[in-house]
């Protein structure tokens, strides 16, 4: 569908929250039918409104800590593994830039 140029219209943009949730849901079955991390895992919530930047979160499981997030950059900047790094940026993504 997509928003038309009348950023007032209250039908279309109804329309495209509902796509945004309905694309969310989908995303969901696809990640925990083929990914067994995602086994279980279900939308805990989404943006509430149109344009809003919230990231879709999932619960399963088990839920990253901010301490297990980080370990294996604290691990690694701990190591002599790190001594020759100077002037990096160590980007911590859970691995999404290497994609």
């Amino acid at each position: 569908m997509g928003m038309t140029d009348d950023s007032y219209d209250i039908v279309a943009k109804s329309q495209c929250e509902e796509e945004g949730r309905l694309a969310a849901k989908h995303l969901a079955d696809v990640l925990a039918k083929h990914y067994p991390g995602f086994k279980g895992s279900s939308i805990v919530d989404t943006a509430s409104e149109l344009g809003m930047r919230q990231l879709r979160v999932l619960s399963g499981k088990h839920t990253l800590t901010e301490e297990e997030f980080f370990a294996g950059a604290v691990v690694f900047l701990a190591s002599t593994a790190s001594d020759y790094m100077h002037g990096s940026i160590l980007t911590i993504d859970g691995g999404w830039m290497g994609r």
